[in-house]
């Protein structure tokens, strides 16, 4: 099938995050996505699944061909693929003569037999093992036309039949002697799914699967059955007998129509196309198990096999006929809307280069014709020019994301989108502030007086254009809360520092030119794109402040601004920052309770609120007002106080997860790092070094690398001194590379803190390497170690009924991850089955595992404790790779070994008859492998075995640990680490919220860990 010379293109899939790289205009991406990126929208809000391969010329000129785009669905990977061969051919469905890796959508079946079958309706392919994914998949396609009739491309939809697949495979008839399959539409005996069938994709036929190289040496049975293949394919239902091997057999099939192209009106035929569900099993088995005669044996498997249907039309009608309505029910809208783009860009999108059509041209909102509807509402989430604008500005190109911003701003202008301009104001202020602020940084170094004056000047004007925009967001934000009958809470100054007045108490001024870690402390709040969920009030008042504390950001700097070139800051200008912050407070407020915690666990307001404190903390120190200062940061360490006493309300040796989205260690490290620098400037150096040496070693196995760049940063100040080198701990020094008894001149230690900082910029690259890097997925492996003794019968059946529940949830709360799973169930001593262990299984064969746990039953257990230690012995055997690693114990009895219990009768009183130490064992998973422990708690007889194994495993590692330090040359290895607890009791229905609780909990700590 030679095709002429063409080009083939990927179209970006913006739905994911992806946008297309940095430094192109918003005219030119909104240009030549448009064609695809409209009507791509509307299909996936109807099948999340659905792609799209569309011409760009529907009518090419004689002897060429139109180049074609491909748009895939989130999260088909098509970004290492090549263009097409300038010469390519389709050898065949899924070759080209191409040179590395392609892929040409017109060489594919899906595409060719849509074009084939015409405006006759959808196609189907036969089930195949999908490349990407590796689920057992089946294509939907059908063809598109333009409003001349000519075919523009074809769209098509993923279908995932794995389910379908699991139902023919785990029919069982007679104890595994019969078996289903399924026959592929067409009539000629092709298989789709078969339990000998391991090549999907290919073409494999039902004779060659049930009679192989048999000793059929005359062929007669082949001949037989080759008939009956032609009656089945004929026959809406019906049975038959066969032999195979020279035994008799008895065969029973029922034809589907769901795929077909719809049934025929003969009473003998079932129509063209459908598939064909077919049972089973010897003659001689269903002899030997039924005292019945043999027209009753046939009606049995007849029965089967129209069972075998409705468990296909149970899952069919959930994905075929989903398929059929939504490809053929898109086929008219995109008929539409192709013809309104092609329209809209003039008709003829490949050769008109990129220009102004569709920002500059478009008239404003009254005047919109209605074919241009569909396009307004494409953009209406603002998430294509929003997205492509920030992930510019992160390349450090800051002019052309102004530019962008403010193409963005006219065309969100013209098509009367408010939130989008409130959004795009914002954005666009942050913008000018960082454009000030490197004009004042340039002052700063300007040899020139002249030249400086001109670059302040310059940076003056540009702060305010920022402060003009922030406050045009501002008011956006307010009239939201007005539309909704809402009045945020006043701006009335409420932090004890706000009486003082903002003149009161200054002294020596001081500015400091590194804010990295004052930024840090708001790095949880984007301040970027401020699109939260605006459907509660609280959600409305974090919008505003976010706003008012950009804002506040901005009017700080330039009140600072002219202490870069000798002067002084202005602290009237200050002062309007430091009350903005204040109301920053006062709408992330929400009155006191008990425990200090302002926001009554609204996790979201008190994460601003922190973030807000320490900003503001930074303002009042920089004015020398160290008293405000002060008192700022106590507030910030009520905010978190409520969330660290969780470690401590559930016992020693046990934690609890922080419901905040940031780990609440990285926010004590930040806290103490503020604190460091407040101490440095009240000049108590003694206390500063101990603020920084807690901040870099003394919160945990996870660190913030702005913490870390912020804090050698400041001892290295320190450390410059000779009069402070010798503060510095013996665990710093290990920290630093150094040996605990070396030397503390500055020059040695000055050398090792650069070497440290030097580690920070690598990590900080690799951390935003992976965050820009959308298609890159995290490898994520969960155990579940389980017992499975006579009470725990409701745990095991959540387990298995919300197993794929748990994998979909996490994977929709957590981006780009691949999930494995692995279980492992223990019982006691003397049990039948001890054990039941299942490796992992990758996300394609999580059924599988599945089925397997449906065969679990809980039962045994002669004694109060179980097993525990080995279970956790097989969960350590396990084939663990993952680059994130959990295992998650559910149990409601302790261990065997008295002291992992109190008042309990166990008959091994001196532990686990065959050896196995659980506190060594745990201790091999947390630091060898390096899984999360987590613990779903049930009852408080597990309270010790928690407390005592934690102990156990952390002296474990503190013993081993410290040689080790040295020898890594000071490395930071992993702190000790928590079980982390769920105390559930007998909520059973809250299991899948805490495994993908466990499982987003892990993900975060693993982004801020800071070990290598």
């Amino acid at each position: 099938m030679p095709l002429p010379t063409a080009r083939f293109r990927f179209i970006p899939e913006f739905a994911t995050g992806e946008v297309p790289e940095a430094g192109g205009s918003l005219e030119s991406l909104l240009n030549r996505s448009s064609l695809m990126d409209v009507p791509f929208r509307g299909m996936q809000r109807q099948h999340p699944l659905v792609y799209l391969a569309a011409l760009d010329d529907p009518s090419p000129a004689a002897g060429t061909i139109s180049d074609i785009n491909f748009q895939a669905y989130a999260g088909f990977d098509m970004t290492g693929y090549l263009e097409w061969g300038l010469v390519g051919v389709c050898d065949s469905w899924d070759e080209t003569t191409y040179t590395g890796d392609s892929y040409e959508p017109r060489c594919r079946l899906w595409y060719q037999d849509a074009i084939e079958n015409g405006n006759t309706g959808v196609i189907f392919t036969n089930p195949y093992e999908d490349a990407d994914s590796e689920k057992l998949t089946m294509s939907a396609a059908a063809p598109v036309f333009n409003l001349a009739g000519t075919v523009a491309g074809v769209v098509g939809l993923d279908i995932n039949t794995t389910n379908i697949e699991s139902s023919i495979k785990d029919l069982n008839v007679i104890n595994d002697d019969g078996y289903a399959y399924l026959l592929a539409p067409g009539g000629d005996g092709q298989v789709a799914v078969h339990r000998d069938l391991l090549d999907y994709g290919g073409v494999n036929y039902i004779l060659d699967l049930e009679f192989g190289d048999g000793a059929d040496e005359n062929g007669e049975e082949e001949s037989q059955f080759l008939d009956l293949v032609t009656e089945i394919s004929a026959t809406c239902s019906g049975s038959a007998e066969y032999s195979r091997d020279g035994s008799a057999w008895i065969l029973a099939w029922k034809h589907e129509t769901v795929s077909g192209a719809g049934a025929s009106t003969a009473s003998d035929s079932c129509g063209d196309g459908g598939f064909i569900a077919v049972v089973t099993v010897s003659e001689s088995v269903l002899l030997e198990a039924f005292s019945e005669t043999k027209s009753q044996i046939y009606r049995v498997v007849l029965f089967a096999s129209f069972i075998m249907v409705l468990v296909l039309v149970a899952i069919a009608c959930i994905t075929s006929v989903t398929a059929r309505f939504v490809a053929g029910g898109i086929e008219g809208p995109i008929n539409q809307l192709i013809g309104a783009v092609f329209a809209l860009n003039r008709m003829d999108f490949s050769r008109q280069p990129p220009g102004t059509r569709i920002v500059h041209d478009m008239p404003s909102n009254d005047m919109l014709p209605p074919e241009v509807d569909d396009l307004v509402e494409a953009f209406e989430s603002m998430n294509t020019a929003v997205k492509f604008a920030n992930t510019t500005l992160a390349t450090g190109n800051i002019a052309v994301a102004k530019s962008i911003y403010m193409d963005a701003l006219e065309l969100f202008t013209k098509l009367g989108n408010d939130r989008g301009i409130g959004i795009v104001r914002n954005n666009l202020g942050n913008v000018c502030a960082m454009e000030a602020g490197e004009l004042v940084a340039q002052a700063r170094d300007a040899r020139n007086p002249t030249q400086a004056k001109a670059l302040m000047e310059a940076a003056l004007l540009i702060f305010i254009d920022a402060a003009i925009n922030f406050k045009l967001a501002i008011d956006d934000a307010e009239m939201l809360c007005a539309a909704t009958n809402y009045q945020p809470n006043g701006a009335l100054p409420q932090h004890p520092s706000a009486h003082h007045g903002g003149h009161d108490g200054v002294g020596e001024t001081k500015f400091d030119e590194d804010v990295e870690a004052a930024n840090a402390a708001l790095a949880d709040v984007d301040t970027n794109d401020d699109d939260d969920d605006n459907t509660s009030h609280a959600a409305l008042d974090r919008q505003l402040a976010s706003r008012k504390s950009n804002l506040a950001r901005c009017t700080e700097a330039r009140g600072n601004s002219a202490v870069a070139t000798g002067g002084k800051p202005d602290l009237e200008i200050i002062h309007e920052a430091r009350n903005l912050l204040q109301e920053c407070l006062q709408l992330t407020s929400a009155g006191q309770n008990s425990g200090g915690n302002r926001n009554n666990g609204d996790t979201k307001n008190d994460l601003q609120r922190f973030g807000y404190l320490l900003q503001l903390s930074v303002l009042e120190r920089g004015q020398g007002r160290s008293q405000e200062a002060g008192e700022a940061l106590d507030a910030a360490e009520l905010v978190i106080a409520p969330y660290e006493r969780q470690y401590v309300d559930a016992g020693p040796g046990a934690a609890m997860t922080t419901p905040l989205e940031t780990p609440v260690h990285i926010l004590r490290q930040r806290l103490l790092e503020a604190r460091a620098a407040l101490s440095v400037a009240n000049d108590y150096h003694e206390e500063a070094i101990d603020h920084y040496t807690q901040a870099l070693i003394g919160t945990g196995d996870i660190i913030d690398p702005s913490v870390a760049r912020a804090s050698l940063l400041g001892l290295r100040g320190l450390a410059s001194d000779g009069n402070y080198g010798r503060l510095f701990s013996s665990e710093l020094l290990v920290a630093l590379s150094l040996h605990p008894g070396a030397g503390k001149d500055p020059e040695c230690l000055t050398s090792a803190i650069d070497h440290g900082l030097d580690r920070v910029n690598r990590v900080e690259t690799r951390m935003a390497a992976a965050r820009n890097d959308s298609t890159r997925k995290t490898d994520v492996d969960l155990c579940f170690v389980m017992d499975c003794t006579g009470s725990m019968q409701r745990w095991i059946d959540q387990a298995r009924t919300r197993l794929l529940d748990i994998i979909d949830q996490a994977k929709e709360d957590v981006a780009n991850i691949n999930l494995r799973v692995a279980f492992v169930g223990y019982r006691d001593f003397g049990d039948r089955v001890q054990y039941e262990s299942f490796d992992f299984h990758k996300e394609q064969d999580l059924p599988k595992l599945r089925a397997k746990l449906n065969k679990i039953k809980a039962y045994g257990g002669a004694d109060f404790p179980e097993d525990v230690a080995g279970g956790l012995k097989l969960a350590t055997e396990l084939d663990w790779r993952g680059t994130i690693r959990l295992c998650i114990l559910l149990a409601d009895a302790p261990c065997h070994g008295s002291m992992y219990h109190i008042g309990i009768g166990d008959r091994y009183p001196n532990g686990c008859p065959k050896g196995n130490d659980p506190s060594k064992l745990l201790y091999e998973l947390q630091y060898e492998i390096g899984a999360d422990f987590y613990f779903i708690k049930m009852t408080r007889h597990t309270d010790k075995m928690i407390r005592v194994l934690q102990n156990r495993a952390g002296a474990m590692w503190d013993s081993n640990a410290r040689p080790r330090r040295s020898s890594r040359q000071g490395a930071r290895v992993a702190s000790r680490r928590d079980i982390m607890v769920h105390d559930l009791g007998s909520e059973d229905n809250r299991f899948l919220e805490v495994v993908v609780e466990s499982v987003k909990d892990s993900v975060t700590h693993y982004r801020y860990r800071f070990e290598q």
